[in-house]
């Protein structure tokens, strides 16, 4: 009974691992499944049968013990026999070979019934052991499927990380990049505007240079000779000579400045017979005086230096009321003359 349920415990704890392996594995190979399903097939049969043997060896122990029960019986009658020779001896020898034959014939079936049940017992066993390496191999089945399986799942997933980075990376860098060109526009646009401003600026500046550095330059002299001169009234030298960059007005004797600059002048006054002041400004302040004796047709020049600013005036006027009137400029000797030395 013992080794009954060793078995059963048996079968039961392999049959639970077979499942076992089964379930976790099922869904990686279909053929380990239907090779369980083979095995529990041939495990059922062979349980089936040991149930049939186990049922057999049970009826054996039952004729056993009837054997027993008459061999006691037996041995009973036998000491009743020597106890009571004249009984034995009345007893018919038919009657005792009779039951000899009938323990000779249970004995020999016992005895072939348990002959067999251990030849069973034995096939059992190697188809159990045969089971059991069938198992083992299983076992190695499934866990060099389950390695590979397990493998190629974990190499899947790998490619397909490694495929998701790169897609990630590529992402990452690509808005890295526009980032990057959108950060240089901005920059571009910065220096295109930049540029613009200073091409402006350098426009402007070689502009003015080439303004300032336009040759200015006039001459002119009185045409008509003026009998009488008011203070501080203007000389209109009328009659122009030379007037380069157009700076000098001969219509009211005035020099206007184009741009700032070094700027030189020269004046020559004649008189008749009567003393004459005469005085160069600039935006109407006196800068150079000129005296003239007045002798027998006297003259006077100056010669002056000035820094002047885009806009301001040069002219020469009568120095107030001083001199003796009338105030007379003699015509074609009285000159106004002016250049510019250098811009600034």
């Amino acid at each position: 009974m013992e080794k009954q349920i060793a078995v059963a415990g048996f079968k039961t704890i392999c049959f639970m691992f077979l499942c076992f392996s089964l379930e976790s594995e099922s869904k990686t190979n279909e053929q380990i499944e239907n090779r369980l399903d083979i095995l529990e097939q041939k495990f059922g049969l062979h349980s089936y049968e040991y149930t049939l043997m186990q049922q057999d060896i049970n009826k054996m122990h039952d004729i056993l013990q009837n054997i027993e029960d008459v061999t006691i019986e037996i041995e009973g009658d036998l000491t009743k026999t020597e106890a009571n020779a004249g009984e034995v001896k009345q007893m018919e020898t038919t009657d005792v070979n009779q039951k000899l034959r009938e323990l000779v014939v249970v004995t020999s079936s016992l005895l072939n019934a348990f002959k067999n049940e251990k030849q069973e017992r034995i096939r059992i066993e190697m188809e159990l052991e045969t089971l059991k390496e069938t198992q083992r191999n299983i076992k190695v089945d499934i866990k060099t499927l389950t390695e590979s399986y397990i493998s190629e799942k974990l190499e899947n997933i790998d490619n397909s990380l490694q495929s998701f980075v790169k897609e990630d990376v590529f992402k990452q860098q690509t808005e890295a990049t526009g980032s990057k060109l959108d950060a240089m526009a901005i920059v571009l646009d910065e220096l295109a505007g930049s540029m613009e401003e200073k091409y402006q600026s350098v426009v402007t500046k070689v502009t003015g240079i080439i303004e300032s550095q336009q040759h200015v330059s006039f001459s002119a002299r009185v045409l008509s000779s003026i009998e009488s001169l008011g203070p501080w009234e203007t000389v209109v030298f009328n009659n122009v000579i030379t007037n380069i960059g157009n700076t000098y007005s001969g219509v009211t004797g005035v020099f206007t400045a184009p741009n700032d600059g070094i700027y030189v002048f020269y004046t020559h006054i004649l008189a008749a017979g009567r003393p004459l002041e005469m005085s160069l400004q600039q935006n109407g302040s006196n800068k150079m005086l000129l005296y003239v004796h007045g002798g027998n047709r006297g003259g006077d020049s100056n010669l002056i230096v000035l820094q002047l600013a885009k806009g301001d005036t040069v002219k020469v006027v009568k120095h107030g009321p001083w001199g003796t009137k009338p105030f007379y400029v003699h015509r074609i000797w009285s000159t106004f003359s002016g250049y510019m030395l250098y811009p600034i």
